[in-house]
């Protein structure tokens, strides 16, 4: 089975400052890191993609200091 495609900015458009959702396991993990980046720039968030401490892989949306 291919791996799943998703649209990652319509999840990071419903993500507040602070909250996270996880990368699903079905999911190419080095592709959707990269399109998630990409996603969160052309939003103009800023985001955080690291493991939590169950060892999954999370995506957080941080404050952008720099627009003050």
């Amino acid at each position: 089975m291919p791996p799943r495609k998703v649209v990652w900015s319509n999840y990071l458009k419903q993500l507040d400052v602070g909250h996270s959702f996880l990368i699903p396991a079905d999911v190419d993990f080095e592709k959707a890191r990269s399109a998630i980046r990409v996603a969160a720039h052309r939003l103009g968030i800023r985001v955080s993609i690291r493991k939590d401490e169950e060892g999954r892989t999370g995506v957080w949306r941080v404050e952008d200091d720099s627009k003050e």
